[in-house]
């Protein structure tokens, strides 16, 4: 019973969230009937490329950091990286989920899970300070790739739901990411 519940809350909570963004629930709804295997698919090539193998996983142009680290590990390589950028990804902002300068030097690529413990540390306690200092500041474009590991049964509902905010409103989709980490 307390499953059940906590599942309508969740519903409960997402539509009210859908609200307070401004989402189309009939377009966000009519993505989420749509097969978004594509989607699943091209992120975890792209998490093969760079050999994720766990989350959360970052690339940072052309490093690699690995785990809830705390903000000084990022906040060394980051700014070593403004100064010497070394090579930026090469990856399409079009079938991508991203925030930021689309023109910063510095590129980081999160792989992700929602229900990741490891990854809700990291958005809870580093993850606002580098918003702040980084991607307000237009320093740094930020890709999110929502990276499935088999963190229990609502995983990929969650997973769909960000594809489907950032498809209906690419602008919504961080701050509905922010709030699926708090869940």
């Amino acid at each position: 019973l307390l499953f059940f519940f906590g599942c309508v809350n969740y519903e409960q909570n997402l539509n009210k969230t859908l609200d307070s963004l401004g989402i189309n629930k009939t377009a966000f709804y009519e993505c989420k009937s749509q097969s978004l295997e594509k989607c699943f698919n091209k992120d975890k090539e792209l998490a093969n490329y760079y050999n994720v193998r766990g989350t959360p996983t970052f690339i940072i142009n052309d490093e690699t950091l690995v785990g809830a680290r705390p903000l000084s590990d990022f906040t060394k390589i980051i700014d070593r990286k403004l100064e010497n950028p070394g090579t930026r990804p090469n990856i399409s902002l079009n079938e991508s989920i991203w925030w930021g300068n689309p023109n910063a030097s510095v590129v980081i690529i999160e792989f992700s899970s929602p229900n990741c413990p490891y990854c809700k540390r990291f958005h809870r306690n580093t993850y606002p300070e580098l918003k702040k200092r980084y991607i307000d500041t237009g320093k740094v474009l930020w890709i999110f790739k929502p990276y499935v590991l088999g963190h229990g049964a609502d995983e990929k509902e969650k997973i769909e739901n960000i594809y489907c905010v950032a498809k209906v409103n690419r602008t919504a989709a961080e701050p509905f990411i922010e709030w699926v980490f708090k869940q």
